[in-house]
């Protein structure tokens, strides 16, 4: 009995770190949300599959065909990559990651303040985090990706307290 029971122990002890360290692939075929929580060394999203990412951990992300991928919050603490007529939509997450985006692919950012240099992309995301995404040098990237420049929320309330400040001086006179 006690020898069947170290042989247990021993095997549980050689084995454990082997499982802890298995690689967690994830394949979209179909529409999908990664949330708070999730966490995957690898996701590939194939054929027309929309998946939104709301939280959650991804090392590296493939998008083909004519999938698209929603980034509005969470980590992508490697890659993200773009293939066929893929469509990516980002609007926060973390940073900074590396972009490749092949074919005839679509990457759409949303934010305000961005620096385009040799390197990648730095800036704001819409909700005022800092951006920063690194473009794979030589890919033929930089074609890819379309900015959408969202007005800096200050900005907003400049606009919007001149307009009041208009119509309550038109309205007294």
């Amino acid at each position: 009995m006690k020898k069947g029971v170290l042989k247990i122990v021993f095997a549980v002890l050689i084995f454990l770190p082997v499982c802890a360290n298995a690689t967690i692939v994830k394949d979209f075929n179909e529409n999908g949300t990664i949330q708070f929580g999730d966490y995957y060394d690898l996701v590939n999203i194939w054929d027309s599959a929309i998946v939104t990412m709301t939280g959650g951990e991804v090392l590296y992300l493939y998008s083909y065909g004519s999938s698209t991928f929603n980034l509005q919050d969470g980590f992508i603490n490697k890659a993200l990559d773009a293939r066929n007529s893929s469509v990516m939509n980002l609007f926060g997450g973390s940073e900074p990651f590396t972009l490749t985006a092949y074919d005839s692919s679509v990457v759409n950012i949303y934010g305000y303040g961005f620096v385009v240099d040799y390197i990648g992309i730095k800036g704001f995301w819409a909700n005022g985090d800092p951006l920063s995404i690194i473009l794979r040098p030589y890919s033929g990237t930089y074609p890819h990706v379309i900015l959408h420049e969202i007005p800096e929320p200050n900005s907003i309330v400049i606009l919007l307290s001149g307009v009041l400040f208009a119509v309550r001086k038109y309205h007294k006179t």
